[in-house]
């Protein structure tokens, strides 16, 4: 029986996305903000974050996919009105983090292996070794703030996880130099003190989302594992945490291709990313916000509302990305002179900026769909279309552009263009077919039948 019908226009898409794009803007800054300062020590430093961040984000990825399973809980239990629900699905997040931290916190010692097994040259890999060190051990912070976003946003609530990740970003950017330079009391730690900021910073963070966890909801708390909500929280975010690993595990081979294309393409390759990370926040701002309202709808049983939120998402993703593409190609020199590099690594950004707008435009089509499609439930085919982009397109093309035809971190940003559309026509395809949204209501329906 359907609850209500919501109209999910672009109104209430842009509602929940403002302070998502804020929040993640905010927290990408704490990245950027190493890079920005790491590159005043030189190129090899540069050099060096960049080829560190993605084991980091390899080793923290099938965690960060699995607690996107809160997220699609939370929604489609606050949607169908099952507020005691919603919270317990909180709850599991905070188990599911600490258990997702040990990983890391296990291979901490291990980053110049790592970095060495990437071929990386040895002093990159021993500069490399201590920033990821740093961060491995801020795992469970890290996990625990991931597993508090996401429940707030399934709830609709993307202003708290704002708040947090602005005040925590003013601590690291405050910290950086610090502890990088070593100002007044702190000790110059060079490429080493950019992650120890960081994790500073996110213990506020998380320390700010806490407490407005437990402002949520005072009384008697559902903290215990629940065997039955882990299940149904493994059942959603599994192929999520899969398809995040896998799809790391491409991107770590991604910055290998780099790294043997040589120094200036790898370096190139830092300063385009960072830009890139913070253009897309708007995309994946519209996209989070599409998937919570799809996720809700979902919940009180609104096949309307589904569909209002995927064409509203997709509408103010395009339009969004195609602006910044224009600011990619008409202005390159502003964006580049920010990271301090110099004129070899600033006129090789700029060729690969051009690149980089197209990709915006199909990225934002991308994300949109990824999480129309996550909020209904519709994950394991999100891994298979992940994966089978990641592997099957980006890598290699990736490869035979970069190094056999010679075109470098520019053709290694083809290779990321071509991955994008093929999704866009396979994830589009899926969605306009609506079986998807069919099997979604259904399972919703047996649920509200079995607990009324």
């Amino acid at each position: 029986m359907v609850r209500t019908e919501i109209h999910n226009g672009p109104r209430e898409v842009l509602r929940l996305a403002w302070p998502v794009i804020i929040q993640m803007l905010s927290y990408q800054l704490m990245t950027t903000a190493d890079t920005i300062f790491v590159s005043r020590l030189g190129t090899a430093e540069l050099a060096a974050v960049g080829l560190t961040l993605p084991i980091v984000f390899l080793f923290r990825s099938f965690g960060h996919g699995l607690l996107g399973g809160v997220r699609v809980l939370t929604s489609q239990r606050h949607g169908a009105g099952d507020e005691v629900g919603a919270r317990r699905a909180g709850w599991q997040g905070v188990w599911i983090g600490v258990v997702m931290a040990l990983p890391g916190l296990l291979a901490a010692g291990l980053g110049e292996d790592l970095l060495l097994a990437m071929a990386a040259p040895a002093e990159l890999a021993e500069m490399g070794a201590g920033y990821f060190r740093w961060l491995m051990l801020g795992a469970p912070v890290t996990f625990g703030v991931w597993a508090a976003t996401f429940w707030f946003q399934g709830k609709g609530d993307t202003r708290t996880p704002m708040i947090a990740s602005l005040l925590g970003n003013a601590l690291n950017i405050a910290l950086d130099p610090a502890f990088i330079w070593g100002l007044g009391p702190f000790p110059a730690m060079g490429v080493d003190g950019a992650a120890v900021a960081t994790v500073l910073s996110q213990v506020l963070m998380l320390a700010v989302l806490a407490w407005r966890f437990a402002m949520a909801s005072p009384g008697i708390e559902p903290w215990l594992p629940l065997r039955e909500d882990l299940a149904e929280i493994w059942t959603l975010g599994s192929p999520l945490a899969f398809m995040e690993a896998l799809d790391l595990g491409a991107f770590a081979a991604f910055t290998t291709i780099l790294t043997t294309a040589g120094e200036l393409h790898l370096a190139t390759h830092v300063v385009v990313l960072r830009i890139a990370s913070l253009s897309f926040l708007p995309g994946h701002a519209l996209a989070s916000a599409t998937g919570v309202l799809v996720g809700q709808a979902i919940g009180r049983q609104d096949r309307r509302g589904a569909a209002d939120a995927i064409r509203s998402g997709l509408m103010l993703a395009v339009g969004t990305m195609v602006s910044i593409g224009v600011l990619f190609v008409a202005a390159p020199g502003p964006l580049t002179a920010v990271f301090g590099v110099d004129a070899e690594v600033a006129a090789l950004a700029a060729r690969v900026l051009v690149v980089a707008a197209a990709f915006q435009v199909f990225d934002g089509i991308v994300m949109v769909l990824y999480n129309a499609l996550t909020g209904a439930g519709d994950t394991r085919f999100v891994l298979a279309a992940g994966v089978g982009g990641a592997w099957l397109a980006k890598v290699p093309v990736a490869w035979f552009l970069a190094l056999p035809m010679g075109h470098g971190v520019v053709g290694a940003w083809g290779g990321f263009t071509v991955e994008l559309v093929l999704l866009s026509f396979v994830l589009g395809t899926r969605v306009r077919r609506g079986a998807w949204l069919d099997t979604a209501l259904a399972a919703q329906r047996e649920k509200a039948l079995a607990t009324s």
